[in-house]
């Protein structure tokens, strides 16, 4: 096996557990019941700590991979899956709620650092003409993981919800694959004669302001779909939303498998025709409400556009941005990421009150626009004449 393929492997497997918080969503309502005596909002804890940590941990481990290996850093991180899925499983409704919440924490720092590093070792060891393809297979790989956990973690929580983190033990196979397989990478040292020539591009700014303003549209489906169908059309229940959620992920499953081939058709139109495709969701599921076909096209058509602006950009900033800075770059795009998830449903209800009612469809209808909008900025943004490729062939 190449040291390419070697890599990419390690990284893909890697992303597999990048989203190992998906398992709380599952039993958070078990572990309301087990902690009665604590608020709910403290409860709810658990499931908001990873994404405020992971955005500190997106924005900060690029620098930290200047300086530290990237291999370490997915080793601790595989490490750090496992001791949250022990902690939980052994300990989980029999110790003080704040241990839950360190485990939690520990869950934030996977979330931040698998959303980066793994593109960073694809993007570093890959020519440019496979690092589109490469980096879809990554994606895919997140986007499988998430799924696989969120499913079997339900299917194991059923009957005592403990017995859902033990998926997070998925974490010692991944470590072993990271030792076994990943080279050792050496981390670039920059002389201070040529630091001045190493700075990141502008056009990377550019790139990772768009990308958080489609995060924010993204994540609002995700929030606003089990009140979609349960509360404000009473479409189903919420075996019917679990499935509408599960959709989306499988899309970006198939997204990520077949976006190399995408990429040669659309090429610098991607981003843009991800953009109107978004648009189409968010209509069909704002005014066809009279079933769940409408709730079902915005989630695959969501999935789709989601699963592929994000390797897009990512081989984007790579591509713009020095070698020796690439780590870094990625790393400032999934914090952006992390960020635009995170403020999504306080920037969209602020806009959604505008029309007088925060609902569903006015949100929905908020992020048709914005998606528009992104279309817009991502026609001036990404179809301008493409820079020279900095990195070199490996």
């Amino acid at each position: 096996m190449s040291k390419q393929n070697k890599a990419v492997f390690a990284a893909c497997a890697a992303s597999l557990i990048g989203m190992a918080n998906m398992v709380t969503m599952s039993v958070l309502a078990y572990i309301y019941q087990a902690y009665p005596e604590v608020p709910q909002s403290q409860v709810a804890l658990i499931l908001l700590i990873p994404s405020l940590v992971g955005i500190f941990v997106a924005f900060l481990i690029g620098p930290v991979s200047a300086v530290v290996p990237k291999k370490i850093l997915l080793i601790f991180a595989s490490l750090c899956v496992a001791c949250s899925g022990g902690i939980f499983y052994f300990f989980g409704g029999n110790c003080p709620i704040g241990l839950l919440l360190l485990a939690s924490a520990l869950l934030g720092f996977v979330q931040g650092t698998m959303a980066s590093v793994p593109s960073a070792i694809i993007s570093e060891n890959s020519t440019p003409d496979v690092r589109e393809k490469l980096l879809g297979y990554q994606t895919a790989a997140l986007n499988g993981g998430s799924l696989f956990m969120s499913v079997l973690g339900g299917i194991l929580g059923a009957t005592r919800w403990q017995n859902a983190y033990l998926v997070l033990f998925l974490a010692i196979p991944v470590l072993l694959v990271v030792l076994l397989v990943l080279p050792m990478d050496h981390p670039v040292r920059i002389e201070k004669k040529t630091a001045s020539g190493q700075k990141i591009p502008g056009r990377v700014y550019l790139i990772c302001a768009h990308f958080a303003l489609m995060f924010v549209c993204f994540y609002t489906f995700g929030v606003n779909i089990s009140t979609y169908i349960i509360t404000e059309y009473q479409l189903g229940t919420s075996a019917q939303a679990g499935i509408v959620s599960a959709l989306q992920t499988i899309c970006g499953v198939i997204a990520g498998i077949v976006f190399g081939r995408i990429v040669t058709i659309l090429k610098k139109w991607t981003v843009p025709f991800c953009c109107l495709i978004v648009t189409v969701g968010y209509v069909a599921s704002a005014f066809l409400t009279g079933s769940l076909a409408g709730c079902i096209i915005g989630s695959v058509l969501l999935g789709f556009g989601k699963s592929f602006v994000m390797p897009y950009a990512v081989n984007q900033v790579s591509t713009v941005s020095p070698p020796s800075k690439i780590p870094t770059c990625i790393s400032f795009l999934m914090g952006c990421m992390n960020l635009g998830m995170f403020l999504s449903n306080y920037f969209i209800g602020f806009l959604a009150g505008f029309s007088g009612e925060i609902t569903v469809f006015s949100q929905f209808s908020v992020c048709a626009v914005l998606s528009v909008a992104a279309a817009v900025l991502a026609f001036f943004l990404y179809t301008a004449e493409k820079p020279a490729n900095t990195q070199s062939s490996i």
